[in-house]
Formats: structure tokens, sequence, C-alpha cells
């Protein structure tokens, strides 16, 4: 019971204009921890938290998280799966000891901030170079209440793919940037 009053109390005070500010770049690599930033356009800043999921081999990886803010209420986005339906809680970086081959950055456009996925397919291994698909993600609300089904998604707004192979999806968005 304690625990919940803290973490309740802990988003309350994030919400009420506190908490980390929002990066000033055009966009890059998430910090880590916590990072405030309006994702669905509404002016109230939104969550986003990047951890690291130690893996005691080369493989670790971050994972981020992202939460929006509705009628006072810090509501969960969920990423939809490709293959057998269904949402992802969270977002991983996919990364060996020598290349990064998925990761995400925070991107301004439109407005507001969005996520950019940046992943490449795993090839010949980690340390191949192959083209990099950047895919950027927007906050959408389901409008239609369907039973089983999360109020917020992240949704592709725009996708662009490299001109050459990377072998680290951070090299390729130096060099090329995002949609």
């Amino acid at each position: 019971m304690r625990a919940k009053a803290v973490l309740i109390m802990s988003a309350a005070v994030l919400n009420a204009g506190g908490g980390i500010a929002a990066p000033e770049s055009a966009g890059g690599r998430l910090p880590w921890g916590i990072t405030r930033v309006d994702l669905d356009g509404d002016g109230r800043r939104d969550m986003i938290v990047r951890s690291w999921r130690e893996n005691h081999n080369a493989h670790g990886f971050s994972v981020y998280d992202v939460f929006v803010w509705k009628e006072k209420t810090l509501h969960r986005v969920v990423l939809p799966k490709r293959k057998g339906g269904g949402y992802a809680l969270s977002i991983a970086s996919v990364q060996g000891a020598d290349c990064v081959v998925r990761d995400v950055y925070l991107m301004h456009r439109q407005g507001r901030a969005m996520l950019m996925l940046a992943e490449r397919p795993l090839g010949q291994g980690y340390a191949a170079a192959e083209t990099v698909t950047f895919s950027l993600l927007r906050v959408e609300e389901l409008k239609e209440a369907v039973p089983g089904t999360p109020r917020f998604v992240l949704t592709k707004a725009k996708q662009k793919h490299t001109a050459k192979p990377y072998c680290d999806v951070d090299d390729a968005f130096r060099a090329e940037g995002g949609p």
C-alpha cells in the first residue's frame, strides 16, 4: 500500500510541471531515466522512461516505456506486435558486442515529440551491414473501445530506408537521420 502511494505521488509531482525538461534538439538518443515531452499534441508533458535490462553478456538492452496523461490518469502506450497480434508493453533495443541493430530516438515533428524506431535485419549476424529502416511513431488514441484493446498505441506516421547499409543503427541515424 505504501509503495502504491509513493508511485501515485511521484506521478502527480511529475505531472505538475516539474520533472525533467524536454530535449531542445531536433532529435536524438533519449537519456537514461525520465524524459518529459508532449507526445500526443495536447500540450501536456507526457513521459518516456529509458532503462537498462542487463543480460550478463554482450546482449543487454535498453527498454523504453511510454506514457501519456489523459483525464488526470497516466496511460501506458503500447506498440502493436508485427507477428501474432497483440501488443508489446515496452520497446526494447537489440544489440550485440559489434553493433546496435534496433533502437529508439526522440524526434520533434509537426509541433510535437515523436519516437523513431531504427532497425535493420540481423542478416548474417550482429556485425553484418544491412539497410536500416527508420519508422516515425506517433501516439494514437483508439476511439473505438473494443474489449481487450488498449486506448493508446504507437502507430507508424512515416517510414524511410537508408540509402546504404550500416552495421549500427546509430551510425545510420547520424549519417542519414530519420524521416
